[in-house]
């Protein structure tokens, strides 16, 4: 069973208490059960790269396999994944700076047709998007060009990591909302100086999480006195 340690930090671009990965500073704290989530399930170079724009536009790509084939957002106002992808291409640009930080992906293939389609409305729409805020068609065609590869190359990541796990999208999906609700409920109990503690296992399909102060056995800066027993 793979773990993962977050601290509870201030996330400076919302100024709003989050959980940022132990380690790493420089991270934007996250402040929702539904992030934290996807940064542990579906970041496929894990939490060591949430900050390069490739591996987030991979991670979308893990999304559309997983919660988006898999009915996570059935349902809802909005149950086409394509609108949401659009949002976080856009927002890869205007919020983080995206347009020169993405790589190119080299040669991709294109996958099913209905997955194909959804990719292209969220190229479509995120190009309208980003049109509205005053980027030109020009500066924006290679890197939605590069984005559709990028996302490719997530969707059939995803699909063989679960897959080499006897998941499929729907057992994914499951995990996902059972690590949401573990992690929602872990947090109620938080504060200043707590970790969080996340444990995956994506073969026997195991989740949980849960939050350590520090007086408690279990937190990185926990000290034994006397009596105490391991």
């Amino acid at each position: 069973m793979r773990s993962y340690l977050f601290i509870l930090a201030e996330n400076e671009r919302y100024a709003e208490e989050g959980w940022r990965p132990a380690g790493r500073p420089e991270f934007d704290a996250a402040d929702s059960a539904m992030t934290l989530a996807h940064d542990v399930l579906e970041h496929p170079q894990g939490l060591d790269h949430l900050d390069a724009c490739a591996d987030e536009l991979m991670a979308l790509g893990a999304m559309h396999w997983g919660r988006g084939d898999g009915g996570y957002f059935w349902g809802r106002r909005e149950p086409n994944i394509g609108p949401l992808l659009a949002m976080e291409l856009e927002s890869q640009i205007t919020m983080y700076g995206g347009l020169d930080l993405l790589q190119d992906p080299g040669r991709t293939t294109a996958l099913d047709e209905t997955t194909e389609d959804e990719i292209e409305e969220a190229i479509r729409l995120a190009r309208l998007a980003l049109i509205e805020e005053g980027y030109k068609p020009r500066e924006i065609r290679q890197w939605l060009s590069f984005a559709r590869g990028w996302l490719r190359k997530g969707y059939r990541y995803a699909r063989r990591r679960w897959t080499r796990a006897g998941q499929d999208s729907f057992t994914a999906t499951y995990l996902y909302q059972q690590l949401e609700r573990a992690i929602e409920d872990a947090c109620k109990y938080a504060d200043e100086g707590s970790e969080l503690r996340v444990w995956v296992n994506m073969t026997a399909g195991e989740v949980r999480a849960q939050v350590f102060h520090p007086w408690e056995q279990g937190h990185s800066e926990y000290e034994p006195e006397d009596g105490d027993y391991w």
